[in-house]
């Protein structure tokens, strides 16, 4: 296991940062031009140095990661053949942020099959970065060890399988009291248990009761923290019965750069103490148009977050004359309209005969089927 800092001192916190969705290829709007084709001969070591920011220490960061990444270069005759998907070479990158452990439960990294995730899952033990979200997260050999305390991080995925049927090789929540169960065994071996689930409607800046609901579940099963991801945007985080919950992190690095709000992410600091929460900040920031965070100034930072704060009191308040539901679709459609005038004003860069396909995927997608 790597750790970034590493202390058997018992006076000293456990320390950990949290992303969201670490997206290394193109996303289905942007093939061609996207993540991957902008960084297909490599990813600039720089880029590694400033993606966390200069202060931080931690001896656990923790990101998901949402495209499979296997083959030496990306190519195809269709936009399925290409999107979603990054290429071996990028494991290099992760390890030199420092990444620790990813979790690859979720609904776009199996979409390749089960030869690319697994290789996927090699390319990053290769590099001793350790993955969340299968069975292995339930083996003792999964514990890790922080100078003289214990972590372990289970992760599900609660989203729909996306492009194929059969069973995944990932963890799925078949049912909550099945994971509250297994929260409360890891309990029992591990200081500080962490659960990573993506989950959640896209978009929407609020959880559902049902999260909120779930998720403090968890807490109460044993649980020290809940990491949210899949809703590509930044959604409150909340301290609750000595754990924190935060409800979804958003996007970290990609390509989906045409809504602002799917732009706005940061990294989650957390300390932990002989088991017990101690401290937690998040360090916010912004992705720039070279799909990486920009984190922002003191006073900027403060700014972003009175912003967001603001945004879910109106959220809430909007429920009292609405439902979740509908608050849902309105989010969504308004990410679509931004989608379709991305589109429409990068139609040139697309291949000719990715257009129509790229079209009737969309259609096919909105229309359920």
């Amino acid at each position: 296991m790597r750790v970034r800092y590493k202390t058997s001192s018992a006076n000293r916190a456990m320390r950990f940062v949290f992303v969201g969705d670490v997206a290394l290829g193109d996303h289905p709007k942007t093939v061609g031009f996207g993540f991957y084709s902008k960084y297909r001969n490599g990813i600039p070591m720089a880029k590694a140095v400033k993606i966390f920011p200069d202060f931080i220490e931690a001896d656990i960061t923790f990101g998901n990661l949402e495209f499979a990444l296997d083959t030496e270069e990306v190519y195809g005759n269709s936009p399925r053949d290409v999107q979603c998907k990054g290429v071996r070479e990028f494991v290099r990158f992760l390890e030199a942020a420092g990444f620790d452990v990813l979790s690859v439960a979720n609904n776009h990294i199996y979409e390749g099959g089960i030869e690319l995730f697994a290789n996927t899952l090699e390319c990053l033990g290769n590099v001793g970065i350790r993955v969340c979200g299968t069975p292995r997260d339930f083996r003792k050999d999964s514990i890790i060890e922080v100078g003289d305390e214990t972590a372990l991080i289970l992760g599900w995925c609660e989203r729909p399988r996306q492009g194929f049927r059969e069973n995944p090789p990932y963890n799925e929540v078949e049912d909550v009291d099945s994971c509250l169960d297994r929260i409360r065994e890891a309990k029992t071996v591990a200081d500080v248990v962490c659960v990573s689930l993506h989950w959640g409607d896209e978009f929407i800046q609020i959880p559902s009761d049902r999260e909120r609901l779930i998720a403090r579940r968890m807490i109460k099963s044993g649980a020290k923290i809940v990491i949210g991801h899949h809703p590509h945007v930044l959604r409150e985080i909340e301290e609750y019965n000595g754990g924190l919950i935060a409800y979804s992190l958003g996007n970290f690095i990609g390509d989906m750069v045409w809504n602002r709000r799917t732009r706005e992410t940061g990294c989650l600091f957390v300390e932990f103490k002989k088991g017990s929460l101690v401290h937690w900040k998040l360090h916010p920031a912004f992705i720039g148009n070279d799909f990486f965070p920009v984190y922002l100034d003191e006073d900027s930072g403060q700014a972003f977050m009175s912003g967001l704060s603001s945004l879910f009191v109106a959220l809430q308040r909007s429920l009292k004359s609405s439902n979740y539901t509908t608050l849902a679709k309105k989010a969504l459609r308004r990410h679509q309209a931004l989608t379709s005038l991305f589109f429409l004003k990068n139609m040139h860069k697309y291949r000719p005969n990715f257009v129509f396909q790229i079209l009737r995927d969309a259609l096919v997608s909105r229309l359920g089927y």
